[in-house]
This record gives C-alpha cells, structure tokens and sequence, in this order.
C-alpha cells in the first residue's frame, strides 16, 4: 500500500499538521474478485458463487430492513437513529429522522489490516491533486454536497482533455464504490474545476479526477482524502 505525507487540510492555526494520502489505490469490484475465487484449480463455479454472495447479502439486509443487527469474524452491521427529538413524547419520523447503517471491521478484517505494509513514495505533483471541494448550495468546504447545485474544486493539474476517453470527473459511493461520471462541466482549468454535482442519494462520497498530461502519454489519477457527505 503506497502512501504519502500532506498538509492536513483540515488543520487550523499557524503550526499545520499531516496526514497519510493513499497514492494510486487498486480497487477491485465484485467481477474481480469472483474470477479471483473461480480461477484454475478452484472447485466453485462463477454461477454458484456468485449464488453464494448474493444470498449473504440478502439475508444482512432482510436482518437490516427487520430492525436486526448482524456481525461475524469479517464485519459488523449496527443500527442507529439520526435526527432531533424535541420532547420524552416525540416519535421517530421519516421527514425529521432516519435509520442510520454502520460497517464495521471483524477480527479477522483487522489482524489482516495489521499485516499490510503502508510504503512510503514521494508525492508526484504531476498527478491531480484535489486540495479543497467548495459546495455553493451549502456553504462549505470539504464537507458536503448539493445535488443539482454548483460544486469547485480547487488544486492542482486539474485539467482534463476529451481524448484519450476515460478522462474527468468522478463522484464515488465511499461504502459501494458506485461512481458517477459528472457530465456538467463548467470550467476545467488547472488549478480549478467547477461543475454541477448530478442527482446522487443520500451518502458519503469521493470526488476523483482522472486526466493526462498535456502530450496524452500518462493516465493518471488523484481523489479526495476525506469524504463528503450528500444528506
């Protein structure tokens, strides 16, 4: 796992401390990871396993949609209530409070964590850097975003090009991985970005821009380091 040290953007005062940036991450998604359990030598069969994952899943979130809690050696699932209660006789409402779901790591999930090897690179400056995410709507920086409403990113190499395809910017489901291609652009510059954030559900999310540099020889790629949440 490939890491470097930033200014933490989130530091106030003249005396600034860092944080740990991921550089270049692989993610994998579900495909992957069944071809990975199947290859050559293995007994399973894509069907059957996919089969197989489907079901767990289903069977956490019918527990889920049943008020219930579930946890094993890999994850946890809990339930919780968000929201303002103005007085001991209030009762939950859909309009003011909402049933919140938190992941979390099992045993086995952390001892495996414990074994990975962060290594330490310079950081690249040529890659896009995101430093800050500006929402209009809300008011606020790196903290939220507006669907519909006008979003700026602020950075560096920024800048992304029509050609080779693949290129732009991509909000990101931070618990499912689901990305979103953000089709209305409406500055692309290199040290700014501004946008229009498209209908996403409620979540938490990353922002990545992928570009090249300016002979169209290097793909590259730079994301957030903290989430932004959609309410």
């Amino acid at each position: 796992m490939k890491y470097t040290i930033i200014k933490n953007p989130l530091s106030k005062g003249e005396k600034k401390n860092y944080i740990a940036k991921r550089v270049d991450p692989i993610r994998h998604d579900m495909e992957e990871l069944v071809e990975k359990i199947t290859a050559d030598g293995s007994i399973l069969k894509p069907t059957e396993t996919n089969a197989v994952i489907y079901a767990y899943w289903e069977t956490i979130l019918n527990y889920i949609e049943n008020g219930e809690e579930y946890a094993d050696d890999f994850l946890s699932v809990q339930l919780n209530i968000s929201g303002v209660f103005e007085d001991i006789k209030s009762r939950f409402d859909r309009v003011e409070h909402e049933v919140k779901v938190t992941f979390g790591t099992g045993i086995i999930v952390k001892e495996h964590a414990r074994r990975t090897k962060p290594q330490f690179v310079e950081l690249n400056l040529k890659q896009p850097v995101i430093k800050s995410v500006y929402d209009w709507q809300s008011d606020t920086s790196n903290q939220y975003l507006s669907p519909n409403n006008a979003c700026e990113l602020k950075g560096h190499n920024l800048k992304f090009y029509e050609e080779p395809i693949g290129q732009g910017v991509f909000i990101i489901n931070a618990e499912n991985q689901t990305e979103y291609a953000v089709e209305s652009i409406k500055a692309n510059l290199p040290r700014t970005i501004s946008f229009r954030v498209p209908d996403l559900p409620k979540g938490h999310y990353i922002i990545e821009v992928r570009n090249t540099n300016r002979n169209r020889s290097c793909f590259r790629k730079g994301s957030t380091d903290f989430e932004l949440i959609i309410q």
